[in-house]
This record gives structure tokens, sequence and C-alpha cells, in this order.
């Protein structure tokens, strides 16, 4: 294979999933409605086994990403790219909710790479529903809000947490009360533990005293809401224990490693480490290992901030503090932009408006990927892009 001249464009790829909106994504990115009676969850753009980019055309008889970083990983991946074990080491992609999602923790490289190994050496397939593992990598990510966007991300206080059972008709929720507040992070410890171990009849009792009368409030709105939604699961109570989180179009979250989270509505890329290790923890019908996920849990109050990013020269960027991946928003406004410059491949969305890279013409919903041969290149015209690319290759 002769290296790359120019920018190779991505088709779009979607998944399926019961919590998915019908056309935001579409809408949103002015493409072609997809023909489904399916929900649209997700569009992928990378090299992900589960989904990988189809080439919007093939490239010496290959038609998708991730072969063709196979074929080549230097040329497309940068010097660097045994570090990346020749490969893409992010996978990017827009989310629209409807409905909200599985409560849910992510480990840590460590975590998941002795996870991994030791359900290999169990022999547990790797379709089999009860493995948490299904690589060896984390998952951290960052989500961010094209749409509001609503979230539950990060232990409350425990005082904070006391005051919201307060305003609840529950006699068991109750019994809390006094010693979050006297007690403090051990027993929002425990608290976290005993929701998630409680048998179903008792859960039952439990949301039914609850939801008899909720106060006024967004989270116990949500409440209402994830009831609606899952019935009597012991998760809709993680509105009051997480921090409930609004993002406003451009800000953003982070989630590192054994921060519990759902997505509750809304649309938003999210860009994360190229993993699919999920521990669930609520609000699913899914396998829940409950050990497993108490062990890889943090149980830190305030562990996520919302940030709106930091915009210099049309070029706004986020506090990610992990290298497997960076994201840039970059409005052309202000005048034209230099990408390439990472020593890596760089994965590129048009959000809005059209523009010039590497003398191809591009347009709203184009996807992308700067190979890291092509070097440096000027991006101009009057449009709006997300960048996506990894630290790795700096490093």
């Amino acid at each position: 294979m002769q290296g790359f001249t120019r920018p190779i464009r991505l088709t779009p790829v979607f998944q399926h999933y019961a919590w998915g909106t019908a056309t935001a994504i579409t809408d949103l990115l002015n493409l072609p409605t997809v023909n489904t009676n399916e929900p649209v969850a997700e569009l992928w753009m990378g090299a992900h086994t589960g989904l990988p980019s189809p080439l919007a055309s093939a490239i010496d008889g290959i038609t998708h990403l991730d072969a063709l970083i196979a074929q080549d990983p230097k040329a497309i991946l940068g010097e660097q790219n045994a570090a990346m074990h020749d490969q893409l080491p992010y996978l990017f992609k827009v989310l629209s909710a409807e409905h909200a999602l599985s409560v849910q923790v992510h480990p840590s490289k460590a975590q998941a790479e002795a996870g991994f190994a030791e359900e290999n050496a169990r022999g547990i397939a790797w379709t089999d529903p009860t493995r948490n593992y299904k690589d060896d990598n984390h998952k951290p990510e960052l989500l961010m809000a094209l749409t509001e966007f609503h979230a539950m991300a990060g232990f409350r206080q425990p005082d904070a947490v006391a005051d919201r059972f307060t305003q609840l008709n529950s006699p068991a929720l109750h019994a809390w009360i006094e010693r979050l507040r006297e007690q403090g992070l051990p027993a929002l410890a425990e608290l976290y533990a005993w929701l998630l171990q409680r048998p179903q009849a008792e859960v039952e009792t439990i949301v039914q005293e609850a939801m008899a009368v909720l106060p006024d409030a967004p989270e116990f709105a949500w409440m209402a809401q994830l009831h609606q939604q899952y019935g009597a699961d012991m998760g809709i109570f993680f509105p009051l224990v997480l921090n409930y989180l609004v993002l406003q179009p451009g800000e953003a979250i982070y989630l590192d490693a054994g921060i519990p989270h759902a997505y509750l509505r809304g649309t938003g890329l999210e860009v994360m480490a190229s993993s699919d290790n999920v521990l669930r923890g609520g609000l699913t019908s899914k396998h829940m290992d409950v050990p497993e996920l108490l062990r890889i849990t943090n149980v830190v109050p305030d562990s996520v901030q919302v940030q709106a990013g930091v915009t210099e020269q049309g070029v706004t960027r986020f506090d990610i503090p992990c290298t497997d991946f960076d994201l840039r928003l970059i409005d052309l406004s202000e005048g034209t932009v230099t990408l390439g410059c990472s020593g890596s491949a760089e994965l590129l969305l048009v959000l809005s408006g059209d523009a010039e890279v590497a003398d191809q013409s591009v347009q709203h919903g184009d996807i992308f990927l700067l190979p890291a041969c092509l070097g440096e290149v000027r991006l101009r015209g009057n449009a709006r892009l997300a960048v996506v690319t990894t630290v790795v290759a700096i490093l």
C-alpha cells in the first residue's frame, strides 16, 4: 500500500438501542434518515471491532477503517503506532438519548487488565452476558452536549443525600439520614452498597412508599420519569445520591474510572478510550455483578465538574486528564486552522457549514480521518468541526 495523499472519508454507521431517539442525530448532522423502525442511539466513528467505520470508497479492496489501519498502521497512526498496539486508541460517537441509560461504572486500566485475564482464565466466553470485561482497557470518557443534556454523575455530599431523603415518605431511607449526617463518607459507601443489594420484594416496598408523594424539584421529577421507564428499580433513587447535572450546548463532563454515572436525556459528542468494559448498577435488565461493581467504585463526592472548555483563536479545548484521546472544537469563522500536528491520526466531524481540508471540500455531517503521514494541513472555510486525536503520539 502506498501512503495516503488525502483525507480518508468515512461513512456514518449507527447503533440501535431502546433508549435512543428517532431522528435527533440525523437531523442534527443533516444526514439521511436511517431506514429502520428502531431508535438511533449512537453514531460510531473509529475502528472499534464492534462497529468499525466503513470507508466511503474502498482503498485497495479494503472497506473498513480497522482493516485499513491493520494494513498500514504506521502511515495512519504515526511513528508511535507500536505504543498504540497498532490500534486507534479512541472511539468517537454522537449519542442521543430519549430515555435514561443504565447507571454504570468503568474500571481503571489495571482493573481491566486483571479482570480480563481472570475471566479468560475461567473460560468465560466473550459473548457470555455475565462477562464483565470484554477487553483489557479502561474507558475514561468525555461527553460534550450538542443540545441541553441531562445526566447524573459522581456522588453528592453525604449531607446533601440526607437532605433529599428527608423529603421522601420512606422509613427505610429515613433510617439512613442520621448515619449520613454523622458518619459522612463511610455511611455514603454503605448506602450505595445497600441500595444495590436489596431483594426485589424490598425494592418494591421502598419504591411504593417513596413514590407516593414527591417534592417539586428536578431530581424528584427524574425519579418519577425513571420509575415510569424502569418500574421498581433502586436505580430510581440515584438522582438523589448522585449529582444531577444539566449541560448546555458546548459544556462537557469528563468521567474517570470508578465514577457512577448515567445519561438521562439529550444529544452530545462522546469520546472515550476504545473499550467496551461496563459494570452496571441499576436501571437495567442486563447482568449486574454487584460485588465487582462495589469493588471498582470510588465513593468520592463531587468528582465530576461541568466544564465549558478554554477557547483561543476559534479552537476550544477541554480538560481531559488521560492520554488516550483529546477533543477540540474548531470554529473557522475565527480564521484558518492547521491540523495534522498531533503526530497521529485525527478524526473529524463537520458539525455545521462547509470547509476545505487538504484541497478537499467537506460539508455538514461529513466524517473523515487525517492519517499521520499527511502531516500538517490547512483547514479553511465557514464551518464548525469536532476533532479527536490521541496524546499518546506526542509523549
